[in-house]
């Protein structure tokens, strides 16, 4: 399920029924040089932490090493290289970025209830 298109925001969010581990999964595409991914328990956690890592890999250029706190690049599950950084989110997009998220974990929410007998 798609949260927010290209046609209609600076973010493609959807919901990736089930990750590699079988746990429900937020993939966002953004202007920026990766794909982000993120579990619902990531965003339950610290779905501030969440945003703000979109917000830090929309802001470096892709020719440069990428880190978040003490981690790489590498360290960091999901991220794949597919450009060049053109743009740095505003705290409207951001917020709007939230928003998605925050629907996101409702759904799930949801869901579960739903199946539980």
């Amino acid at each position: 399920m798609a949260y927010s298109r290209w046609s209609s925001s600076v973010w493609y969010t959807y919901w990736s029924v089930y990750d590699t581990d079988g746990q429900e999964t937020l993939k966002v595409c953004g202007g920026f040089s990766s794909e982000r991914s993120f579990t619902y328990q990531d965003l339950k956690d610290d779905i501030d932490a969440c945003v703000k890592q979109c917000a830090y890999f929309a802001a470096v250029p892709a020719h440069e090493p990428k880190k978040f706190g003490n981690a790489t690049l590498d360290a960091l599950a999901g991220v794949v290289a597919v450009g060049t950084p053109e743009w740095r989110p505003t705290e409207d997009e951001l917020a709007e970025l939230k928003g998605y998220m925050c629907s996101f974990i409702l759904e799930v929410e949801l869901s579960k209830t739903q199946t539980e007998p």
